[in-house]
């Protein structure tokens, strides 16, 4: 299912966080280096050839804290499943238009690329698809469940979302890199849809679209997207390679 192809000069960042993540809580404020985590992937973002970049987010006390350094924020409803339900309030309340390209960044990724988001949004105005970013899995996320992995197709169309694998199965996934890439249109649509099994039971939001068969392109990063933060080890070994 295809929609309208896209504007490229229309094109927007979201960066969906909440605080109490139930993989990981709090980290979206996790101190790096002098700033919290979402204030650095916001900067990076604002790096991109985006025409704005937002923060979306249900928590009061989150809100206030980004506040400090910018004023793009939007207090979302405490009702919202997941996070490509709070980039939907932000551009339906914005007025985006069927057309806009919206680059949801998720907020785990330290040193997310500008480089990559503008690519992504490139590859949603040329193709009209959802699409996402993807890179190589090592030997240690190929069997870590809080490492999402995707299969491909022979035409860049992504078979499957998974957590868990196994050893024997490493050629035949690659490492899901945080960042989805549609035109309101396809946001819309998703909020017409109900959650699906594997949605809830991965905790995966883009299985929504999945499993209600629409394309998602998946593109080899250009940039190395960097590690993602999934739990307090991470955030360890982050700051230890880093000082």
């Amino acid at each position: 299912k295809r929609f309208l192809k896209s504007n490229m000069s229309n094109f927007y960042v979201v960066i969906p966080a909440r605080l109490n993540s139930k993989r990981f809580p709090n980290k979206v404020i996790a101190n790096l280096f002098g700033e919290i985590m979402i204030q650095k992937i916001y900067k990076a973002c604002e790096k991109s050839k985006a025409k704005k970049v937002y923060i979306a987010t249900d928590d009061k006390s989150l809100s206030d804290l980004c506040l400090g350094f910018t004023k793009n924020v939007m207090l979302t409803s405490s009702e919202h499943r997941n996070g490509t339900e709070r980039v939907f309030e932000v551009a339906k309340n914005l007025n985006f238009v069927d057309d806009d390209i919206v680059i949801n960044v998720q907020c785990d990724m330290p040193d997310v690329s500008p480089i990559n988001i503008d690519f992504l949004a490139s590859m949603v105005c040329k193709t009209g698809s959802i699409c996402t970013l993807y890179t190589e899995l090592s030997k240690e996320q190929l069997t870590d469940e809080n490492t999402v992995k995707l299969a491909l197709n022979n035409d860049s169309q992504i078979i499957d979302f998974i957590r868990k694998t196994y050893k024997n199965s490493g050629e035949k996934f690659k490492k899901h890199v945080g960042m989805y890439g549609y035109n309101f249109s396809f946001l819309k649509k998703y909020m017409s849809l109900n959650q699906t099994n594997s949605e809830i039971s991965l905790s995966l939001e883009q299985m929504r679209f999945h499993e209600n068969d629409y394309f998602f392109n998946g593109y080899e990063a250009i940039i190395d997207p960097g590690v993602s933060i999934d739990s307090p080890e991470d955030l360890d070994n982050y700051i230890h390679h880093n000082e």
